[in-house]
């Protein structure tokens, strides 16, 4: 069979090839197979082609990319099952992957690398000068009136409120039960400045009376 001259790789109808070779008709529910890859070195000859149901030519594929991991194969089973969605998203990716070995191999510029660092900097600093004019222009951020952020901070103070249960009477009461029962035994004292806690505890190692001749801090709580 001639191969046609242009840049593009020539690959042959292997189904044609298959059916002149054996003198049959293949039916459209069959795939023709290369049963080593032509990436791995097989050929479009007529011993490494074979007939394979859609499904046995999914799974070919599938069994190809657990073995070599190459994704063209992975692209290849969504493509044969017609799920297009997966086979487009990998070869969007393969596409990508491949212009960026290219521009490696070239050894050209590509995404900030096209920017000195001075360059870089001004791009960045027009950028943010960009984003805080909009910000500005729309009140956001620190730009932001007092009289909103006040009313920000209400909203946020209401809201940690009823989160927390302030207003909840039998909360109120739950929480100070159980800090009752923490607090059980034990005596306050003071620096002048902060309260402390002296735990019963601590009262069974040395008598409040003895830690407050030592210590020269102030009985109770501040007033």
């Amino acid at each position: 069979m001639a191969k046609p001259t242009g840049t593009k790789p020539f690959r042959p109808n292997t189904r044609k090839i298959y059916e002149e070779y054996h003198k049959i008709k293949v039916s459209k529910e069959y795939d023709i197979h290369h049963v080593l890859p032509i990436r791995l070195g097989g050929t479009h000859d007529v011993a490494n082609l074979v007939p394979l149901t859609r499904q046995d030519h999914a799974q070919a594929h599938f069994e190809l990319y657990q073995k070599h991991k190459d994704p063209r194969d992975l692209c290849a089973y969504y493509m044969i099952l017609g799920r297009n969605r997966e086979a487009h998203l990998i070869a969007c990716s393969l596409g990508g992957k491949a212009s960026q070995a290219i521009k490696k191999r070239r050894g050209d510029l590509n995404g900030f690398q096209l920017f000195d660092k001075s360059k870089l900097k001004k791009v960045t600093s027009k950028a943010g000068a960009i984003g805080g004019t909009k910000q500005k222009e729309l009140g956001l951020g620190i730009h932001t009136d007092s009289d909103t952020r006040r009313k920000w901070a209400k909203l946020g103070g209401l809201a940690s409120i009823e989160k927390n249960g302030f207003k909840d009477s039998s909360r109120q009461s739950a929480r100070g039960k159980i800090g009752g029962l923490k607090n059980k035994g034990s005596k306050w004292y003071n620096d002048g400045k902060k309260l402390f806690k002296y735990t019963a505890d601590q009262q069974l190692k040395e008598s409040f009376d003895d830690f407050i001749i030592r210590t020269g801090l102030n009985k109770g709580r501040l007033k």
